[in-house]
């Protein structure tokens, strides 16, 4: 894809932040250390479909791993009961996040946490809904 093409990492990674934004998914990118990133996406723009049809959130994944061409795994997710999905992104051959130390995983599980608090950027509250799926509150864009 040209618009990863002669990017380092972290570049690809917020560039992919960049386009999930234009998709919808309110994304955004905070470090996790040793060249790692946190991929968040704040909203899910296709909630009904992911529902209904979860391998649209593993072709999701696919997707993230071939743009940014990093060994990427899902640490947090919407269908999971999650507020939000986030990606750990590392360079490929790193150790993978599963095997990783506890304290470096729960580095990574905070900062996930910690961007649930972060609402500065967030949409107003009125674009907040309780989801009757029970999947916690979500962005409706069509609200």
């Amino acid at each position: 894809m040209p618009r990863m093409k002669g990017k380092n990492l972290e570049q690809r990674v917020h560039e992919m932040a960049a386009i999930l934004t234009e998709c919808g998914y309110m994304g955004d990118v905070s470090p996790a250390g040793r060249g790692c990133f946190l991929l968040t996406g704040h909203n899910c723009a296709l909630p009904r479909v992911a529902r209904s049809f979860p391998v649209t959130c593993e072709e999701e994944l696919c997707l993230i791993r071939d743009l940014v061409g990093a060994s990427v795994s899902r640490v947090r997710h919407l269908l999971a009961g999650d507020l939000q999905c986030s990606y750990s992104t590392q360079p490929r051959g790193k150790m993978p996040l599963s095997r990783l130390t506890k304290s470096t995983r729960t580095e990574v599980a905070d900062l996930a946490a910690a961007s649930d608090l972060d609402q500065a950027r967030w949409p107003t509250a009125a674009s907040w809904t309780s989801s009757p799926s029970g999947l916690g509150n979500r962005f409706d864009p069509y609200r």
